[in-house]
């Protein structure tokens, strides 16, 4: 497995209670997928994945994909 996937009813939504929930809570703030050599590789993989739009990782770095409803 090389990332996990999820789609969800308001993806503008998801984005501002990530964004929320970094504020109030540094600690669980997702990773930049973009912090390192393998920035392109990563992006890549995800670009494989027809389902998600919007890219991040948590912060042990597993990358997750988030997808509104097609």
């Amino acid at each position: 497995m090389d990332h996990i996937g999820f789609r969800g009813p308001d993806l503008d939504g998801f984005k501002a209670e990530a964004a929320k929930l970094e504020r109030l809570n540094p600690h669980i703030a997702p990773s930049p997928i973009a912090y390192n050599a393998e920035r392109e590789a990563r992006l890549a993989l995800l670009a494989k994945c027809p389902h998600g739009q919007y890219h991040l990782a948590d912060p042990d770095g597993t990358l997750i994909d988030v997808g509104a409803p097609p």
